[in-house]
């Protein structure tokens, strides 16, 4: 992979970097860990085990008072099969103290999370999915592209950009 440094912000090197599957997910956690905010989560599809190192690593943030909200696709979108399992990570996650917006599965293709408004992580990796080989996540700054996307996954989830925190009400399931 690549950086490219452009410069120093809040004690950490604002860069931009190409990731294999194999090592995007720890740098992704640690900017999530390092967030003052918020951060938001679109990811498809979530692994079982992808999902218990994510809380594992993220929880105590939670209670520090930054907000991290998860779109993912609404069981009711998926195949029966997968259904008991989206639903049983949802509820995880909710009960833990994450936010959670369910998106038909027509309306979410892509993921990405926008950490703090302003630090995006975008590619054709899942996040929070299984990780295929072959794919690559990009991280870049641009409180532009992070506004923009922001109101992209809001409005699938049909709901307004939230003006200063992610925080919305949650879905039930």
């Amino acid at each position: 992979g690549f950086e490219i440094c452009a410069g120093v912000q809040d004690d950490r090197i604002e860069k931009s970097a190409i990731y294999s599957s194999d090592d995007f997910l720890a740098e992704l956690i640690h900017d999530i860990q390092l967030a003052k905010n918020d951060a938001v989560i679109v990811s498809p599809y979530i692994s079982t085990q992808i999902l218990r190192a994510f809380i594992t690593q993220t929880e105590e943030i939670l209670h520090k008072g930054t907000v991290i909200h998860i779109m993912t696709i609404h069981p009711n979108s998926m195949e029966e099969d997968y259904a008991d399992s989206q639903r049983l990570k949802v509820n995880e996650l909710k009960s833990k103290g994450y936010t959670v917006s369910l998106i038909p599965s027509r309306k979410i293709d892509t993921s990405y999370a926008i950490i703090d408004r302003k630090t995006i992580w975008y590619g054709s990796n899942n996040l929070l999915g299984n990780h295929d080989d072959d794919r690559e996540v990009i991280r870049f700054t641009d409180a532009q592209a992070a506004n923009d996307l922001l109101r992209q996954c809001f409005k699938a989830a049909g709901r307004k950009t939230p003006a200063h925190s992610v925080q919305v009400k949650m879905d039930v399931l």
